[in-house]
């Protein structure tokens, strides 16, 4: 078997879906991602990304809600 370089390994990753690259993680971290969550927030994640998925041009930069946030203060 060859061996992946990081950069192959992380490509590869991000080419599985989302449940995939959660298990992968969870066997990375030495836990089960999901076991740190409550089911609330768990939901909430998944809806999330399923919002996420039908209209990836409504997500919001970082940077963008952070300064909105710091212009309320």
């Amino acid at each position: 078997m060859p061996v992946l370089t990081k950069e192959q390994v992380l490509e590869a990753a991000l080419e599985l879906d989302a449940d995939e690259r959660a298990e992968i993680a969870a066997r990375l971290s030495g836990g089960d991602v999901s076991s740190r969550l409550t089911p609330e927030q768990e939901a909430e994640l998944r809806e999330s990304l399923r919002q996420h998925r039908e209209n990836p041009g409504a997500a919001r930069l970082w940077s963008d809600i952070k300064a909105e946030l710091l212009a309320k203060i």
